[in-house]
């Protein structure tokens, strides 16, 4: 499958890839770091949010979904071509279990980056020794349902915005509140998914070809 896309969508995903790599080796800083510079955080915003999270122990690494993401990041940079066509610069080949992988990714990065927080834990292992721990399995839901032992904190920290909306809370992804980075991804993984579109930036969608 080739992609055609416009110079903005492609380095978003050269971007996002090496963050998201860093996610699921349990190395929040990257990402948030990310967060924190679009949304004009305080200094050291980041560093807070993840010490929180990983304060709680309730993630772990999967080191298999991150070597995933190293080798498309590869195939990103070795398979973009440069092109002339309208609006569009760049072309990428993926293969399908590449291109599954892509759609997935910029979902949760779209997600975590607009302020859902909560699938961060969605998305990340639990700790092997702590999936038969009920206190632990609690404590997940807690964080996962209502954002407690801390998570709303971390939230606030990232996204001081939406501090007075709660956990499920924050703005739609066609709101200008909203980082064009969650919007972008958002707006990649619909063309991706051939769904339909909500026009939530100025960069024509993506092709498939």
């Amino acid at each position: 499958m080739m992609l055609l896309l416009t110079e903005k969508q492609y380095e978003l995903v050269k971007k996002m890839l090496p963050l998201m790599e860093h996610l699921y080796k349990n190395d929040l800083v990257p990402l948030f770091k990310l967060i924190a510079e679009d949304y004009g955080d305080e200094a050291g915003a980041a560093e807070k949010a993840a010490a929180i999270i990983n304060d709680m122990g309730i993630t772990a690494p999967n080191i298999r979904k991150a070597m995933q993401l190293s080798s498309l990041s590869s195939t990103w940079k070795l398979e973009a071509h440069t092109i002339k066509n309208g609006p569009f610069v760049y072309t990428v080949e993926l293969d399908d279990l590449e291109k599954r992988l892509l759609e997935k990714t910029l979902d949760v990065f779209s997600r975590i980056v607009m302020g859902q927080l909560h699938i961060l834990f969605e998305a990340m292992d639990m700790p092997e020794n702590l999936q038969d721990n009920q206190h632990a399995v609690d404590m997940y839901h807690d964080v996962y349902w209502d954002g407690l032992h801390g998570a709303k904190d971390a939230r606030d920290l990232l996204f001081p915005a939406i501090k007075d909306f709660g956990w499920h809370g924050g703005y739609g992804i066609a709101s200008k509140e909203v980082a064009e980075d969650a919007r972008l991804a958002y707006q990649l993984n619909r063309a991706l998914c051939k769904n339909y579109v909500l026009p939530v930036t100025d960069e024509p969608l993506a092709q498939l070809a």
